[in-house]
């Protein structure tokens, strides 16, 4: 018998068309597009015995937003906002990777969104990835060289930059490695970066001076960047500011402006925060009416239901005075059977829209238990639909995959791919 030898192809991808990729270096670039590789061979060809796993991944995740994912991380950074680049790439990658919430993975990911942030928006500075060296930082930042009157000779600014994205309050101790690997590194100057969270001890846009072993060290801490990006454009400025002054030739006392940062600092926080409360009410304002418009669809929907109810007691009577059975339009819908049952239930708007898609698809339910039914079209089963307190799913034989539709949450996209997957059933 002949023994089959592994099979291998070489696949060649323009880094142009995949930013992020770029920004991953060596072997841990080939390990990144193989998961990726991966993860998209097994959702469209997945194992019969590894179905339920792929309808667990795909639970949040439907196929159309996969791939608009995918064309969003293809997208160039200078043609989009940063602030939203910033969210939705995150979150983008954690629900497709799959990374946890303190995933080593994630924190890689993170400093190569911050990196591309630092590339495209400050296209002078040089930065350089210090992630895997000890006491090292996440990265350096480096100015271009500085030739002024009040400089002695060229100079160049270097910043040590440490990032954090957490959920929770980052900690003091975080702080203090950050002092640690600025002395250590013998970097005077420093940028502390917070995604999504506050720094202990620290206002949103801080500045600290520490003096060790008579020489001054600067710090800025920035947190919340997720909310207003531009805080750092407020961090390197003053940063660089801070560097040309401490390198005059005639150096004089300087305290008096280092406790003027702050004071305005805080006048920067001012408008940040009313910048992210007029976005708050633009968002609630957006849920609102969001809101408004599934109540009238609700109104719409029940008005359909009763009309139904009324032709079909209109057809009832008719055949009675007329002696003829009309089957085809005495039989009532199930689907509309099921719905009625769920009319007092928070999720029946939008198990009302997805009835509606099922029933122009002629697709018909047969309980199978509790909040559970076989979905059938003519006698065959090509799936199930299953509702839970907030969430309707619905998982198909062929093509394998599943979609949730959860209360509350824009479900337009979902809707949409599974009208057009039904279609072609």
């Amino acid at each position: 018998m002949t023994e089959l030898k592994e099979s291998k192809i070489t696949l060649n991808i323009c880094l142009n068309d995949y930013p992020l990729l770029k920004t991953i270096k060596g072997d841990e670039l080939n390990r990144f597009v193989q998961r990726i590789f991966d993860h998209g061979y097994k959702v469209l060809y997945p194992e019969v015995n590894e179905s339920n796993i792929y309808k667990q991944q795909l639970e949040n995740m439907s196929k159309q937003e996969i791939l608009e994912s995918i064309n969003y991380l293809r997208g160039d950074i200078n043609e989009m906002d940063l602030q939203d680049k910033l969210d939705n790439l995150s979150l983008v990658l954690e629900k497709f990777l799959g990374l946890s919430q303190n995933s080593n993975k994630k924190g890689e990911i993170t400093e190569d969104i911050i990196y591309q942030l630092f590339t495209a928006k400050y296209k002078d500075l040089a930065y350089e990835k210090t992630r895997d060296i000890p006491h090292s930082g996440d990265g350096i930042l480096t100015f271009p060289n500085l030739t002024s009157n009040y400089l002695s000779g060229n100079s160049k600014l270097k910043v040590l930059v440490e990032i954090k994205n957490y959920t929770a309050t980052v900690k003091k101790d975080e702080v203090d490695k950050f002092k640690y690997d600025m002395k250590f590194n013998n970097i005077n100057f420093g940028l502390f970066i917070s995604l999504k969270s506050s720094i202990q001890g620290h206002s949103q846009l801080d500045y600290e001076k520490m003096i060790h072993n008579n020489k001054e060290y600067n710090m800025v801490y920035v947190s919340h960047i997720d909310m207003d990006t531009t805080k750092i454009d407020a961090a390197l400025l003053v940063l660089n500011k801070l560097f040309e002054l401490e390198n005059q030739k005639s150096h004089t006392d300087l305290d008096w402006i280092h406790a003027q940062i702050n004071a305005h600092f805080q006048e920067l926080i001012l408008v940040s925060e009313r910048t992210s409360f007029l976005k708050d009410n633009f968002l609630t304002m957006e849920t609102n009416i969001k809101s408004s418009l599934n109540e009238h669809y609700k109104l719409l929907r029940d008005y359909q239901f009763n009309m139904d109810k009324q032709i079909n007691s209109i057809w009832e009577r008719m055949n009675k005075d007329f002696g003829k059975a009309k089957q085809v339009l005495l039989e009532k819908n199930e689907l509309d059977n099921v719905l009625d049952m769920y009319k007092e239930d928070k999720c029946y708007p939008l198990m009302s829209r997805i009835f509606d898609i099922l029933n122009k698809s002629k697709i018909n339910l047969n309980e199978n238990s509790t909040d559970k039914w076989i979905l059938k079209l003519q006698e065959n089963i090509i799936g199930e639909m299953k509702k839970s307190k907030n969430k309707v799913s619905i998982s198909l034989i062929n093509p394998c995959l599943a979609l949730a539709f959860v209360r509350n949450v824009d479900n337009d996209q979902n809707l949409k791919f599974l009208d057009f997957i039904l279609k072609d059933m």
